[in-house]
């Protein structure tokens, strides 16, 4: 093979991996908020038409906090960003591949630290050894530092790039 065949044989596979994987589902409830409508339903929906693999990008005034639980749940991880105007973005990506397995995601910013606590907890218990979970909290998590077991787990615990929230990183023994 010479450089230009191996070149497009790259591309190629590139753009087959890339048909394989739907793209996500966009859903703007601000609309039917401003309108005051519930919009659940319209997210249930959205998630229930949801293709194998296809992320769901939610487009809300607020954070919907409340929904993470329900899609952590059924195997997602969600990546929370604010955006103009204080609107926020939000994919739920299910989790489905080998990356996944190895680290896992849970958001609980806003919480309180008992909360924190109940939930981080559990999530640690549920972690194979190598594998890592990242905790997003409003405040330095200290109380539920405190009850990690050091023999069987490690971590690492900083304010994220603006200062806005806190990453702590744990991961098993």
């Amino acid at each position: 093979m010479n450089l230009i065949q191996i070149k497009v044989s790259f591309y190629h596979v590139l753009y087959i991996c890339s048909m394989l994987t739907p793209a996500p589902r966009t859903l703007d409830v601000r609309s039917l908020l401003k309108e005051g409508r519930e919009p659940l339903s319209a997210i249930i929906e959205a998630k229930s038409r949801l293709e194998a693999g296809q992320t769901l990008i939610l487009l809300a005034p607020f954070e919907p906090q409340p929904l993470y639980a329900r899609f952590e749940a059924e195997g997602f991880s969600i990546k929370a960003n604010r955006i103009d105007n204080n609107d926020w973005e939000i994919r739920f990506i299910p989790s489905n591949d080998e990356a996944d397995e190895k680290s896992r995601q849970l958001d609980l910013r806003g919480l309180d630290a008992g909360e924190i606590d109940r939930r981080g907890l559990k999530a640690v218990a549920c972690l194979e050894r190598e594998q890592r979970l990242e905790l997003l909290t409003s405040e330095r998590p200290a109380t539920f530092l405190s009850e990690l077991n050091a023999e069987s787990t490690d971590y690492d615990c900083e304010p994220d790039a603006h200062n806005l929230y806190w990453v702590t990183t744990i991961w098993r023994l």
